[in-house]
C-alpha cells in the first residue's frame, strides 16, 4: 500500500501528507517573491501536500511536490475547482462517463491555458 508523509529523501512531515503550507492566494505571491532566484530545496516551503491548499478566489491549489532539483521529478499540482464556480451544471456530474468526460475537458483547458502563460517555458 502507500504510505502517507514523510519516506521522500528525510524530509518526513509525517501525517501532513507531504507539506504543511497554505493560505490564500497573496501568501502564496508574497512567499514566491521571497523564494524567487533561491535553491530548488527552497521551494519545498510551497508545498501543501494533499491536505492543505493555497485558495484562491475560484479554486484550491495544492503543490504536493515541488522538484527538489534541476534532474528531479516535475513539480506535481492538483487545482481544485468547485462546479459552482466553474459554472458546472449539475447533470454534467450526474454520471461518471460525463464527470469523466469534463474532467478531462478541464485538464486539457488547464494545460493548454498554462502553455498559453508560459508555464511549460524552461527557464536557464
Amino acid at each position: 500500500g502507500r504510505g502517507r508523509g514523510g519516506g521522500r529523501g528525510g524530509r518526513g512531515r509525517v501525517g501532513s501528507g507531504g507539506g504543511t503550507a497554505g493560505g490564500n492566494s497573496r501568501d502564496l505571491v508574497d512567499m514566491l517573491r521571497r523564494l524567487d532566484g533561491g535553491s530548488y530545496p527552497a521551494y519545498h516551503d510551497i508545498e501543501t501536500g494533499e491536505r492543505s491548499c493555497w485558495q484562491f478566489d475560484a479554486f484550491a491549489l495544492r503543490i504536493v511536490r515541488t522538484q527538489s532539483d534541476p534532474y528531479a521529478r516535475p513539480t506535481r499540482v492538483r487545482v481544485t475547482v468547485p462546479p459552482a464556480s466553474a459554472g458546472l451544471p449539475p447533470q454534467i456530474l450526474a454520471a461518471k462517463i460525463r464527470r469523466t468526460a469534463c474532467a478531462d475537458f478541464l485538464a486539457r483547458r488547464l494545460a493548454s491555458e498554462c502553455r498559453g502563460a508560459g508555464g511549460d517555458v524552461k527557464m536557464d
